[in-house]
């Protein structure tokens, strides 16, 4: 009887602690999903229950994790090609990448996953995670689940829309995702990142209206507007380490934990295993879509990009590179239409990758050539300081007091118990980003400077005329 009623107890207790957490994590990318399944099964594994919204199928198999799988947006060859495109400016690029990721909203929001999610009960869940990336277009689910406390991840580490959203900012040293520059930008280099920042934040700007006005079509006229939404955020767990990353202050809601989806390596398959044993010269991986961030080398053309679509003299290039050297090159490519692939040369579909950042030389596609690609590899090939970094930096990385997952777990947890945490909110969270910069004060320094000087000549014209009206009638007098 004893036993019966200490095992009902530890029961009890289990479900006391246990959570309902729905996990909204919808953009297309492997990499993205990878990284929010090992969060996923962290939380399970400390006995909360997650439900997931994805266009991903699960890879995780747990008894507390569902998934409700959203159709996948279709990333069309006219916006792949327009990323490579020679002709495209970075401009091009910022806006095509902002017209993908809003393209489905309407698509969600009629589909049948989204009619699933609203047959749940109202009181069903005790907090909510959003990918901050993308999934503004289903905020209106926090209303709809009784304003349970909300929590934002980032895969992607740090964008100007993902800092402006919380109130944050880093203009001057850590360049925007699409340039190539280091946090050591010159005063030109400065002033385009500057103007990057400002046109993402601004197609953020224009784009969450749009949203906000496609959401209450489906979920009604009074919703909470976005930005409402956004500073509800409590914390934000961003992909992010000062070690693997450019250094920046964050505000003490922003929790780093880059690094969250590594994991022991797992044997690799034996047809593989082999091709690397008898690599006596050495491997490279290649790898241009989902996030392709591992190796030696690093080739990325962002997150929706398949190298299937690249020009046919790009694709000529690459091989033509690769054959001059000894070494062993895999190359993650998805199609089946590369002919001539030199004999070091691997092709595979899909390749498990880590996210190691600035450890090698960036290429920019549109202005790469044989050549160029060539004497980078074997720069970064032959030069022993790159090596060096790579193990200085993973020493540093693993030397911490916790795992990054272990880090994200305690602060959901964090969350769930105390639920409101504004205290930990600086005043930046509820100013516009001009008045983050203080541009409204040099704006109205600017105003006096212009102001002063013209109301002083017109004051000394004045003056001066009132002296030379007064000396005409003293001699009209005379």
């Amino acid at each position: 009887m004893k036993l019966c009623s200490f095992v009902i107890l530890i029961i009890l207790l289990h479900n006391i602690s246990a959570a309902n957490i729905l996990f909204i994590g919808l953009i297309q990318s492997v990499s993205h999903h990878i990284w929010e399944e090992q969060l996923i099964g962290g939380l399970v594994q400390k006995g909360h229950n997650i439900t997931l919204l994805s266009y991903a199928d699960p890879k995780l198999k747990l008894d507390n994790y569902n998934v409700i799988k959203f159709p996948a947006p279709e990333v069309t060859e006219e916006i792949e090609t327009e990323l490579t495109n020679k002709e495209s400016s970075f401009l091009d690029n910022l806006s095509t990448l902002w017209i993908w990721l809003t393209a489905t909203s309407e698509t969600d929001l009629n589909s049948n996953a989204m009619q699933t999610i609203l047959d749940y009960p109202r009181d069903k869940f005790d907090l909510i995670i959003f990918e901050i990336f993308n999934g503004q277009h289903v905020y209106p689910l926090v209303e709809y689940f009784g304003n349970p406390p909300i929590m934002a991840i980032s895969p992607l580490g740090f964008s100007p829309s993902i800092l402006d959203a919380m109130g944050s900012h880093a203009f001057s040293y850590y360049p925007i995702y699409c340039l190539t520059y280091t946090d050591q930008m010159n005063l030109l280099q400065r002033a385009q990142n500057w103007v990057m920042y400002l046109v993402d934040n601004y197609y953020r700007w224009t784009n969450l209206p749009r949203l906000h006005k496609l959401a209450q079509d489906k979920f009604g006229k009074d919703i909470v507007p976005t930005y409402d939404i956004e500073k509800r955020i409590q914390i934000l767990l961003a992909n992010y380490d000062p070690i693997l990353d450019y250094p920046i202050p964050l505000p003490p809601y922003i929790i780093p934990v880059g690094g969250l989806h590594t994991r022991r390596s797992t044997p690799l398959e034996n047809d593989l295993k082999k091709i690397l044993d008898n690599a006596n010269q050495g491997v490279i991986y290649f790898s241009l879509g989902d996030n392709a961030n591992q190796g030696v080398i690093y080739f990325s053309l962002g997150t929706i990009v398949r190298p299937s679509v690249l020009p046919l003299e790009k694709k000529k290039m690459f091989l033509e590179a690769f054959s001059k050297l000894d070494e062993i090159v895999l190359w993650k490519y998805e199609g089946d239409d590369l002919v001539d692939v030199p004999k070091n040369v691997i092709i595979r579909k899909f390749f498990a990758h880590s996210n190691p950042k600035n450890l090698g030389k960036g290429l920019v596609l549109q202005t790469l050539t044989s050549n160029i690609l060539h004497d980078t590899l074997r720069e970064v090939l032959d030069n022993p300081t790159y090596t060096q970094n790579i193990k200085k930096l993973s020493k540093a990385f693993r030397s911490q007091k916790e795992t990054p997952l272990e880090r994200a777990v305690f602060w959901v947890e964090y969350v769930l118990e105390h639920k409101d945490l504004s205290y930990l909110n600086n005043r930046g969270r509820s100013m516009t980003w001009y008045e983050r910069e203080n541009l409204d004060i040099f704006g109205c320094f600017l105003l006096l400077l212009i102001v002063v000087p013209i109301l002083a000549v017109k004051l000394v014209k004045l003056l001066v005329k009132r002296v030379l009206f007064k000396n005409r009638n003293k001699i009209k007098q005379n």
